[in-house]
């Protein structure tokens, strides 16, 4: 390979290279441009909020929980024996009242052996953050947002779907004593009865072929 011919493939990796960063910087503007546009729009719900990036991620998440906790052990360790605190004493029996309540608590909890021998493990290492984590876990706040976060969309979208009242006076559901049910179902969260929805259960697959 002559030398102009390697200045010139070297020429074309550039360029190459200049198109992919062009391409990769119009898709990240299109997917801007439509993110904001889907949050502008009002007929838009969006089920999950935009999670956080970078150091914002890292300080609300588990694992920074995590290290946050740890380094008030370690503080806390440090306090003890590290300076001349008067009564280490008070502390070391504070914390072993603390740690068998909490081996208490969770040996009374309703979470797997195995479970409960990690956790042993762990708050046996480091009792107080262990156990704020324990707390964190079981009370499970990703969850309960979560949960609160679907109700919210439900009632906010409880009007886009309502219930057809001559559905629920037909002779077959006011027999079957159901339409209070139905009407219970629509109002709590977002159920509603049609009609013409008439299904055949066929025993085989080739039943169903046969009739098609």
């Amino acid at each position: 390979m002559t030398k102009q011919e390697k200045q010139e493939r070297r020429l074309q990796k550039k360029e190459e290279r200049q198109l992919q960063k062009q391409h990769k910087k119009e898709v990240e503007r299109r997917n801007a441009e439509r993110e904001l546009a889907l949050q502008n729009n009002p007929d838009v719900i969006c089920l999950l909020k935009k999670k956080k990036k970078g150091l914002l991620r890292i300080v609300f998440s588990r694992f920074g929980l995590s290290a946050i906790l740890l380094l008030l052990q370690a503080g806390l360790i440090f306090v003890m024996f590290g300076t001349d605190f008067e009564n280490p004493d008070i502390i070391t029996v504070l914390l072993a009242f603390f740690s068998l309540f909490m081996f208490i608590h969770l040996f009374r909890s309703e979470m797997s052996s195995s479970a409960k021998l990690t956790w042993l493990f762990m708050m046996g290492l480091f009792p107080i953050p262990m156990s704020i984590m324990l707390w964190y876990t079981e009370r499970d706040a990703g969850h309960i947002t979560v949960r609160d976060r679907m109700r919210g969309l439900i009632r906010q979208t409880h009007h886009k779907l309502p219930q057809d009242e001559e559905v629920l006076k037909a002779p077959e559901i006011v027999k079957s004593n159901t339409d209070s049910l139905c009407r219970y179902l629509n109002q709590s969260g977002c159920f509603p009865l049609y009609h013409n929805t008439q299904v055949t259960y066929f025993p085989l697959g080739e039943d169903k072929f046969a009739a098609m």
